[in-house]
């Protein structure tokens, strides 16, 4: 491992462990950067979690919230698990320092930080119709149509 790539380890697992709230002008330089990414992939995704619930409830980030979350499924647009990798080259050749991929039955997962911000990556299994979300909720596919 190069020296560089174990300062981000340790960096990432540092904001990890304390979770520090995100700067919110930085916050969204970041998602409109992921978007751009992206978009210029031609990868259809969507907003999870704490970024989704912020931009519904509160038309902006919650407060507190320390990562951005996005969410792709494995399957739409014609986006497959090989198509992942080119995703994460994407955010390597932005500046992000990109964590290796960890795959589960539900999800394969990876996180891109730059400027103290994470960016969780889930890419969904679709399993019996529908795909998972932490923690343990299943939603029907047929919500993620366009």
């Amino acid at each position: 491992m190069e020296i560089r790539d174990r300062a981000n380890v340790e960096a990432q697992n540092e904001l990890t462990r304390t979770t520090p709230v995100m700067n919110m002008v930085t916050a969204e330089r970041l998602l409109l950067e992921a978007k751009g990414i992206l978009d210029g992939l031609g990868v259809k995704f969507f907003l999870r979690q704490g970024t989704c619930l912020g931009a519904v409830r509160n038309k902006a980030f919650i407060p507190w919230d320390d990562d951005l979350d996005l969410g792709v499924i494995l399957g739409f647009n014609g986006f497959t698990e090989e198509s992942i990798e080119p995703v994460l080259v994407g955010f390597r050749k932005s500046g992000y320092y990109v964590a290796k991929p960890e795959s589960s039955n539900n999800v394969i997962c990876s996180s891109a930080m730059k400027d103290n911000i994470r960016i969780d990556l889930l890419f969904h299994r679709v399993i019996a119709e529908q795909i998972y979300h932490w923690p343990g909720i299943w939603f029907p596919v047929k919500l993620f149509h366009p």
